[in-house]
């Protein structure tokens, strides 16, 4: 009779036991139907939005997530409770303990994965603009900003900056052959396009240069033959030759022509004149004015028939003159924060609000961990020892997070000062020492610690590099003093 009865309560217990399963999977299966249908809501909202994942500056927010998860943590943690048989109630627990994990894991790789998306399209506007403005340093910035951040990935963004540097150099040839073809024949014959464009494109690119050669050669000879024959060839020639700019030294060569018909013994004299020409070139020369100096220098190597090869050396030899700038680069704000490491480079309020909510987290995760811990059959630490272990984790990410945010204000704020700057200075830039004051105000002005100094050298790299330029500019002065003399148009 005792058998029976006690048979009958295990089936008891073993029918309720079943029962309390069926519910407490079904629980488990809806929680998680509800956490995804409402991450997927939430994610969907506009950034800043009281029930959003974003922060107004469309920041993934950890804490609106975690928020978010609690009261389904906690439907979570009563799972496998009210079951009798143990090793049914352990399963039960460890299958809760599972869940949770998988949705908080879940939860977060959706957000990343949001933040992601949301970079990469703020990432191809931007690069859209840059682009249409031609703003190349831009567009490399950008790319190199979008790999920081992970809005691209490095293949990526090796592959943005190759097609941004390739249209770069179309564009600058496209405008050299325009309106100087032969500085855009220089860019092929220098190699400046080997690697963005194949043989066959530079062929045709050096094609299209020479149609625009041959119209106007047509020009020239349509309008040479509409003047009179001249008696002597030789001096029509020489008068061709003579119709641009011409200088002092360049009569006795023509004198030689004269006498010869050919500049053959005045040839090494000619090589230190156009040398001398070249030379005639400022430190930190750019623009129309580099370009008048070089076509300048073109002419003269097709005038006295210069090979390919002297011409290309006298080219660089230009560039190399002009390439000694004494401009004053913008500050780096990421290596100034390097240097800073160690202060506290946030705001307090910022800081106290959310140590204010760490202990409830990190109670949060001890309990998952505890969990997981027990589910798996290994022992959990005390909650006190875990906890001081996390929270110190806790204190050492949540400063460097907020030094990260604090870096990335000032770096946007810094950089759109420096360029309103330009903008207001006739595109002056800034001295070391002015961008140094400039970063430490907006510095203190976003942390708000009106004490707060970072180091400077300013005032050292602006008086050494004045000492450069006032070098530069004697020694420029100097040689330009002794070029060549052009003729005045009376002299001519």
């Amino acid at each position: 009779m005792g058998q029976n009865i006690d048979g009958m309560c295990r089936e008891m217990v073993e029918t309720e036991d079943s029962t309390k399963q069926f519910e407490q999977e079904r629980i488990l299966i809806q929680t998680q139907d509800e956490v995804g249908s409402e991450a997927r809501r939430r994610l969907q909202l506009p950034d800043g939005d009281p029930d959003a994942f974003f922060d107004e500056r469309g920041n993934f927010s950890k804490k609106a997530l975690k928020n978010f998860a609690s009261p389904y943590l906690k439907r979570l943690q009563g799972i496998g409770s009210g079951i009798l048989n143990p090793d049914l109630a352990r399963k039960m627990r460890f299958k809760a303990a599972v869940a949770g994990d998988k949705m908080l894991n879940d939860l977060f790789d959706s957000g990343k994965e949001v933040a992601r998306k949301k970079q990469e399209t703020a990432l191809n506007s931007s690069l859209k603009l840059a682009e249409e403005t031609n703003n190349w340093g831009w567009y490399e910035d950008l790319v190199h900003e979008g790999v920081r951040a992970g809005a691209i990935d490095s293949a990526k963004g090796n592959l943005l900056l190759f097609r941004g540097k390739k249209m770069a150099s179309r564009h600058h040839f496209e405008n050299l052959a325009a309106t100087n073809p032969d500085l855009a024949a220089d860019m092929i014959n220098r190699g400046e396009l080997d690697g963005y464009f194949s043989a066959a494109e530079q062929d045709e690119m050096m094609r299209s240069l020479r149609r625009q050669d041959d119209n106007r050669l047509t020009e020239v000879v349509e309008q040479t033959a509409s003047r009179p024959k001249s008696k002597n060839d030789r001096q029509a020639v020489t008068n061709a030759l003579l119709s641009g700019p011409v200088y002092q030294e360049e009569l006795g060569f023509h004198a030689v022509y004269e006498r010869d018909g050919d500049y053959s013994a005045c040839a090494p004299q000619i090589d230190s004149f156009i040398y001398r020409v070249a030379d005639m070139v400022r430190a930190g020369e750019e623009g129309p004015d580099l370009a008048s100096k070089k076509e300048n220098v073109i002419l003269l190597c097709k005038r006295y028939a210069k090979s390919a090869e002297f011409q290309k050396d006298i080219l660089n030899r230009m560039d190399k003159w002009a390439g000694r700038k004494s401009d004053v680069p913008m500050l780096k704000v990421s290596d100034r924060f390097q240097n800073m490491s160690g202060m506290k480079l946030y705001r307090q309020s910022d800081y106290n609000n959310s140590v204010g909510m760490m202990h409830k987290e990190s109670e949060a995760a001890y309990a998952l961990y505890k969990q997981s811990a027990i589910a798996s059959g290994q022992n959990a630490e005390s909650k006190d020892e875990w906890m001081k272990k996390d929270k110190k984790e806790r204190l050492a990410s949540l400063e460097k997070n907020l030094a990260a945010n604090t870096e990335k204000v000032v770096r946007e704020r810094f950089e759109a000062w420096f360029e309103g700057y330009k903008s207001s200075h006739n595109d002056k830039d800034p001295s070391s020492a002015i961008q140094e004051d400039m970063l430490e105000a907006i510095l203190r002005n976003v942390t708000g610690r009106p004490d707060l100094m970072t180091v400077k050298y300013g005032h050292t790299l602006d008086e050494e590099r004045q000492r450069v330029s006032t070098t530069w500019k004697m020694e420029d002065d100097e040689r330009l003093n002794a070029g060549p003399k052009l003729l005045s148009e009376g002299e001519k």
